[in-house]
């Protein structure tokens, strides 16, 4: 593998879980097997990868996508409402919340933005038997209405 050796990349995980990526140098003089036994950490598994396959390996899963989906979603308590009365769910909700704890309460009622996974948002869906998929919607509707 000396040859064409910034064709390659070392691919290890850190104590942390996180990925790293490693890009021989090509005017190092060593070959790709060298530059990782000198930057892996002892112990560490690695892989030596082609260049072109790295997309592929780094690549998030649909449920890493739609999790960073979800983790980005968020609206005014305007545009929550909004979206809810238009779904026809701001009485039901509403009804919801009467009967919630308070920490819930207060949180439907002073938040000034909603987050797709906080607590409040998930125990509502949970107290409504909403789904997964149907939060999902009312979220990516509500972020689209305007005041």
């Amino acid at each position: 593998m000396s040859e064409g050796i910034v064709d390659y990349r070392i691919v290890y995980r850190d104590d942390g879980g996180r990925l790293i990526i490693v890009t021989p140098a090509a005017n190092s003089g060593l070959t790709v097997e060298q530059v990782a036994e000198r930057d892996v950490p002892a112990g560490a598994e690695y892989e030596i990868v082609p260049a072109d396959d790295l997309l592929q390996l780094v690549s998030p899963t649909p449920d890493e996508v739609l999790a960073a989906n979800r983790a980005a979603m968020l609206c005014s308590r305007f545009q929550a409402k909004a979206a809810l009365h238009l779904a026809g769910l701001l009485p039901s909700v509403e009804a919801a919340i009467a009967q919630a704890d308070p920490v819930t309460r207060i949180a439907w009622a002073e938040a000034v933005e909603y987050r797709r996974n906080s607590p409040t948002i998930l125990a509502l869906a949970a107290a409504l038997d909403l789904s997964d998929e149907q939060v999902d919607a009312l979220f990516r509707a509500a972020m689209q209405i305007e005041a």
